[in-house]
């Protein structure tokens, strides 16, 4: 989004080692990318959200996006004739790598158990069985509901607009996006989902 853009854009001015502005963008070389990158790993200081204390150094994440702001600025300076060489296609190893965690998921038993514990209604024998018998239809529909993002990995508003039309021939869903134009995108069913379905 243009916001994050322009946060990006002001991390990248302050990791900048000269003055941003007035560094023309025809003199960036490997070097200027490997200081920016070093400074905003190692020296830039930061307040997370309302933190008390300053922190030193980007995440790896936050230093690419960074970075991916200036190739984009290198680019235009190319079309507009400003760069001649790109120094981003002869630095590879500018860019860092990422430190993603691998979710702990539980395994199928433990995910039927769960959904079979949503079925329930705590307290059913203290209460008015017509109510007992409303419950059960929305824990049903909630139940359903959870084991179907649990299956096919939509986020809340894109299970919400999901309908039976969604599902396409030779076993695939389209997952309608809901967060961006580019987050409708067809996955194919597995053996879980086409049960549940």
């Amino acid at each position: 989004t243009k916001d994050n853009y322009g946060h990006w854009l002001s991390r990248l001015e302050r990791g900048w080692p000269r003055d941003f502005t007035s560094t023309p963008i025809g003199s960036v070389d490997t070097e200027t990318l490997t200081a920016v990158r070093n400074h905003l790993k190692a020296e830039a200081k930061l307040r997370l959200y309302n933190a008390r204390n300053e922190k030193t150094g980007y995440s790896a994440t936050a230093i690419n996006q960074s970075l991916l702001v200036l190739r984009q600025l290198m680019e235009i300076g190319r079309e507009l004739h400003a760069v001649v060489a790109d120094p981003f296609e002869s630095a590879d190893d500018v860019w860092l790598p990422r430190k993603t965690r691998k979710p702990k998921l539980p395994s199928l038993d433990n995910m039927k158990l769960i959904f079979e514990e949503m079925l329930t209604v705590p307290g059913a024998d203290h209460l008015d069985p017509a109510y007992v018998g409303f419950l059960k239809e929305r824990a049903i529909d909630a139940a359903e509901h959870a084991e179907f993002m649990a299956y096919t990995g939509a986020r809340l508003a894109e299970a919400n607009a999901a309908k039976f039309e969604d599902f396409l021939k030779a076993g695939r869903l389209l997952i309608r996006g809901t967060k961006s134009e580019s987050s409708e995108r067809i996955i194919p069913t597995n053996a879980a989902l086409a049960d549940l379905m």
